[in-house]
């Protein structure tokens, strides 16, 4: 289910690893979260750097940006001790760039706590995008290596306007109309972003074509072809590249946006040993 595959690419941001107080305190003060609620948010960024798997150079080139395009700190999470204790091993573990199996170990650990405990870590996924963000997300985005692009377009979820428009019509001859205005908005909002990419008038422009293809399709019970044509109508002559350089802008403006990224790339350069 589309809904499923992106609330799983959210979450995949969060994770956890031994406590490291050693490291910790190494690092300087000003960098270091004052409460559980930034402890979440800078776990959550850091854990988006190590996938994008960023150079010194990369990181030092995005510092700059960090300063304008973050977002601030969402309000307070009903948080314990626990859940702070296994957040800052968690945070030092990515700042210090270990060993996948024992973060995915402590990840596991975290998602347990999350769940049983009921903790409401105020996240919106997919996450918002600052208008700075967006100003400078081109800019970063090409900041990436060929290996980067790559590992991006297979670790996440891209949508395919025509697998994606089969799919919410199969879901959606089950629903009862309010349902089906749901799924269908939300479709579309996740096709808008491949096809308008950053562009805001574009995006909005894109969106209301497909929520209206999805409503024609939806009415008529449409069959392969149907789909296709209305699909070949909404790409208007798009290649594939376009699409997943579209994604890829966006995914790197949601990752600018994210509270605490000016703290966590300098944490990760204090660790290399290579701020400024």
């Amino acid at each position: 289910m589309i809904r499923f595959f992106f609330i799983v690419v959210g979450i995949g941001m969060v994770g956890i690893a031994a406590f490291a107080p050693q490291a910790m305190a190494q690092e300087k003060k000003k960098t270091h979260p004052v409460d559980v609620a930034e402890l979440y948010q800078e776990v959550r960024v850091l854990r988006e750097l190590r996938d994008l798997d960023l150079t010194i150079d990369q990181m030092r080139a995005w510092l700059p940006l960090a300063k304008s395009t973050s977002l601030a700190v969402p309000r307070a999470i009903n948080a314990n001790a626990t859940l702070e204790k296994i957040l800052a091993a968690l945070r030092s573990e990515l700042v210090q760039d270990t060993k996948d199996d024992t973060i995915e170990e402590l990840e596991d650990k975290l998602y347990e706590i999350l769940e049983t405990q009921n903790v409401e870590t105020n996240d919106a996924f997919p996450g918002p995008i600052s208008n700075q963000a967006r100003k400078h997300a081109v800019e970063a985005a090409k900041k990436l290596e060929l290996r980067q692009i790559l590992a991006f377009a297979a670790k996440n979820t891209l949508v395919d306007p025509r697998e994606t428009i089969e799919e919410t019509l199969n879901l959606g001859k089950d629903f009862d109309k309010e349902g089906w205005g749901e799924l269908r908005d939300e479709t579309a909002d996740l096709i808008a972003e491949v096809l308008g990419g950053l562009d805001e008038a574009k995006f909005a422009c894109s969106k209301q074509a497909v929520a209206a293809a999805l409503e024609r399709l939806h009415t008529k019970k449409a069959d392969g072809p149907q789909i296709d044509r209305e699909v070949n109508d909404l790409l208007n002559g798009q290649a594939p590249t376009a699409l997943l350089q579209n994604g890829l802008e966006v995914h790197v403006a949601r990752i600018l946006s994210m509270p605490r990224l000016e703290n966590a790339l300098e944490s990760r350069l204090q660790a290399k040993g290579k701020a400024k």
